[in-house]
């Protein structure tokens, strides 16, 4: 499948999809230096692996086991031992829909924010795939509803899964050096975080070999003297700029694993 991926469908991908492919080479040109041919090869490596991705997902969902290293796995652990629930933080990089085909939680439910977009009939087929590992999907859309599921899952000492990478839906943001310029992320995961005073792990599932990922978990926490020193809005900062360096040390790991496919600098539009 990835032999037939990378010969049949990836040409016609990067021949007819331009914008996105306008977006990836904007961050290999302008956050790696790349130019001509190594710039060409980073794009279409890029696309290659998320094709690659998107084939295990459907492998997971049809059975197919993968081996997995754990790096900094015990942050997780200590804190699906404890009663209080908590927050995953995901972010556009690797393969994060994995994390809950194969390495879901036994001990508390993990309620995951699901962007609305897809069909009803992938939406379905997902809901009953991740409900065998104690993971339920919350639909985002305009009604609001997915913040009432999401505080009671919250309060009943689950998980919650919710992105860290995109700003949808509210505007509220915070600001912070990310790949050497200056750069908004979406305050929302972290202002959860503070108000509803829970701890946050930040997940990152990493392609290593045709059957092998690295999940690396990073905890996003505050020390004792910055919570009762900072205020609210500082603390949330905090945590979000945490998060931001998290991601940016995964990222140089594994440059070519991000799937960036919008004008995520608000930068690309000026480019010629």
């Amino acid at each position: 499948m990835y032999y037939f991926a990378g010969i049949f469908v990836l040409p016609l991908w990067m021949l007819f999809k331009r914008q996105p492919i306008r977006h990836i080479a904007y961050y290999f040109r302008n956050r790696f230096r790349l130019r001509g041919v190594k710039l060409w090869y980073a794009v279409w490596l890029n696309h290659y692996r998320m094709m690659q991705t998107v084939i295990d997902k459907f492998a997971a969902y049809g059975g197919r086991q993968f081996s997995f290293e754990l790096e900094g796995n015990e942050a997780f652990l200590s804190l699906e031992d404890k009663p209080e629930g908590f927050i995953l933080l995901s972010s556009h990089i690797g393969n994060s829909e994995l994390v809950g085909y194969s390495l879901g939680s036994t001990r508390k439910k993990l309620s995951a924010l699901v962007y609305a977009g897809e069909s009803p009939t992938v939406m379905e087929n997902r809901r009953r795939l991740l409900e065998k590992h104690n993971i339920e999907m919350i639909k985002v859309d305009d009604t609001l509803d997915h913040l009432f599921a999401m505080n009671a899952a919250l309060a009943n000492g689950n998980i919650v899964g919710m992105p860290a990478d995109r700003i949808i839906g509210s505007q509220k943001t915070f600001s912070t050096t990310f790949l050497g310029t200056e750069t908004r992320f979406p305050l929302g995961p972290f202002a959860t975080a503070v108000q509803r005073n829970v701890a946050a792990v930040a997940i990152f599932m990493m392609k290593e070999g045709v059957k092998r990922y690295r999940l690396i978990v990073r905890p996003i926490r505050l020390t004792t003297e910055e919570q009762s020193a900072l205020g609210r809005r500082d603390r949330m900062n905090v945590m979000g700029c945490r998060f931001a360096q998290a991601f940016e040390d995964v990222i140089y790991r594994y440059p070519h694993q991000w799937f960036n496919y919008f004008d995520f600098w608000n930068e690309t539009q000026t480019q010629t």
